[in-house]
């Protein structure tokens, strides 16, 4: 009997290539068919290049940079299990040297090549689980590079395209995909990434080279995609930029009232910077008119139908206080940065993204020195202008101090038409709209269509621009603002706003840090009945069998 069982355990022994050889068949043949299919697809791709965008191509990056994470992150997770798998081989030792080492008696032999068939069966099953295993990986990696040669060519096929598309891009082309390029940046490492990069900068070199064709709306994206991922932005390229913006801010700046201007603390000469600003805006308008008058970007249809709206201005100025920063240093040399602005320029810390997703200024408690009642920042300001290097500043300082100063004239230029328009303007329609005070009572009382986002955004924005001296003249409006805007305030806005009002150097003891520090802290009442549900259950729980049958 012991003769025939092993003569059937060679024979199985024998027999296993052959059938791992029938089952791998059909795996062969889906493997072909899985080539054919990416490889058609891929040409398919190839051959539709020629008829797409740069949008679309822009997204077939992202999602080749999608695609390829995930099979990075598949292939590391098999080959950790791969690696895993050959524990068994160890535990199968000591069975076969015990009964190696059995004595040679013949009551005992039965039994003895028993434990040694066992042990050479599992044995052979041991190794077959390992050659299953290294086939399947061998698989895997195998399905991995039949992915990666045709999505290789397709990849720098897509980078070829769109390097030679860029310098004949639109502008909206060029500010779409500079955000689709941004996120499949995200995705990307090694040279896939040094390629997008690459398309970055010559993407923000097309744009800087035709920023008169930009309208507004354009290029608050193209700013907002370049500072919500810090790409390098040189600072003669952002003075460029804000000299664009400039141009197209037109006389929007004497449509201010006087109020606004008053309230925010603006001076005589200030006004009179301001009309010289807009003077020299409306001439270089009408040369570049005279230059490109046969584009229709310069037709007034296209100026009334791309308004620079209060939304447009503060999404430009929140992503140019963050170009910017890297301007601090040579414009704190000379004196152009505020006390506001910390020692480390907005050191970057996690949790403290705004609404936008981009980075805001975060300061709290650590911003002031509770022993001096100074502010660290104005005891940093002192020490570089004390090392300050004695030789002349670099032409690289230079634009950089320039640009900072064309970005606060540009900040206090567009500032007041912001609370402008989300401050007096309401007032005035809440003024002259009730005859009677009793209506006047009313509509103060239910101001339903006030809402509490702008005050987020526009404290957002002097968070970022805090770099800016004048900054501090627009803190009052802001408490007007909040205040008018109060009943809309719940308890995570107040949460957020505590947060940057700490940050723009509010002291814990002031009224608009107390009343924002009471609101975050109330529980709506939803939320409160919500949580007394959670901890004492139903309602009618808490009732007697008295009371619930009163019911």
């Amino acid at each position: 009997m012991v003769y025939e069982t092993q003569q059937q355990q060679t024979l199985l022994l024998l027999l296993q290539p052959q059938q791992q050889q029938l089952q791998q068949q059909p795996q062969q043949l889906q493997q072909q068919e899985l080539v054919l299919s990416v490889y058609a697809s891929s040409e398919e791709a190839m051959q539709g290049l020629s008829e797409a965008t740069l949008l679309d191509m822009a997204r077939l990056l992202q999602a080749f940079a999608s695609a390829a994470a995930q099979r990075l992150t598949a292939s590391s997770e098999a080959s950790h299990g791969v690696l895993s798998s050959p524990h068994g081989v160890h535990a199968a030792a000591p069975a076969a040297a015990t009964a190696a080492a059995a004595p040679a008696d013949p009551a005992v032999l039965t039994t003895s090549s028993q434990s040694n068939s066992n042990s050479s069966s599992s044995s052979s099953s041991i190794s077959n689980g390992s050659s299953s295993s290294s086939s399947s990986s061998s698989s895997s990696s195998s399905e991995q590079g039949v992915y990666d040669a045709p999505h290789r060519r397709l990849f720098t096929a897509c980078v070829e395209a769109v390097s030679e598309r860029i310098a004949f891009a639109s502008p909206a082309d060029l500010a779409v995909g500079a955000q689709a390029f941004g996120l499949a940046l995200l995705q990307c490492q090694g040279t896939d990434a040094e390629a997008l990069q690459t398309l970055l900068e010559n993407i923000r070199k097309a744009s800087v080279a035709s920023l008169p064709l930009f309208v507004p709306q354009q290029l608050g994206s193209l700013l907002h995609t370049f500072a919500r991922w810090r790409f390098p932005f040189p600072p003669s390229d952002i003075l460029k930029v804000i000299e664009r913006l400039s141009q197209l801010s037109g006389v929007s700046t004497g449509q201010i009232p006087v109020s606004c201007s008053t309230a925010a603390g603006t001076l005589p000469a200030a006004a009179a910077a301001a009309a010289a600003a807009a003077a020299a805006a409306d001439a270089a308008d009408a040369a570049d008119a005279d230059a490109l008058s046969w584009h229709p970007i310069f037709s007034t249809g296209a100026a009334a139908a791309a308004p620079l709206d209060s939304n447009t201005r503060l999404s430009c100025l929140h992503s140019l206080g963050l170009l910017l920063q890297s301007c601090a240093a040579a414009g704190d040399r000379r004196g152009l940065v505020s006390d506001l602005y910390s020692s480390y320029t907005l050191q970057q810390q996690p949790g403290s993204l705004g609404s936008w997703g981009v980075q805001t200024a975060v300061m709290g408690a650590q911003w002031r020195d509770p022993s001096t009642g100074d502010t660290a920042a104005s005891q940093t300001r002192r020490k570089p202008s004390q090392g300050a290097p004695g030789g002349p500043p670099s032409e690289e300082e230079d634009k950089a101090a320039e640009a900072l100063a064309a970005g606060e004239r540009l900040f206090e230029d567009w500032m007041p038409a912001v609370f402008s328009d989300y401050v007096w303007r309401p007032q005035e329609e809440t003024n002259t709209k009730g005859d009677t005070k009793e209506k006047r009572d009313i509509s103060q009382k239910n101001p339903t269509h006030l809402s509490i986002h702008p005050v987020l955004r526009i404290t957002e924005t002097l968070a970022n621009c805090m770099l800016f001296p004048s900054v501090r003249r627009f803190l009052g409006p802001l408490q007007q603002l909040l205040l008018q805007r109060r009943a809309a305030l719940d308890a995570c806005s107040a949460a957020k706003l505590h947060h940057l009002f700490m940050a723009l150097g509010f002291k814990e003891d002031d009224d608009i840090v107390l009343l924002l520090e009471e609101k975050a802290l109330t529980v709506s009442p939803a939320a409160a009945a919500v949580s007394n549900t959670a901890t004492n259950g139903p309602p009618h729980a808490c009732l007697s069998e008295e009371q619930l049958s009163l019911l």
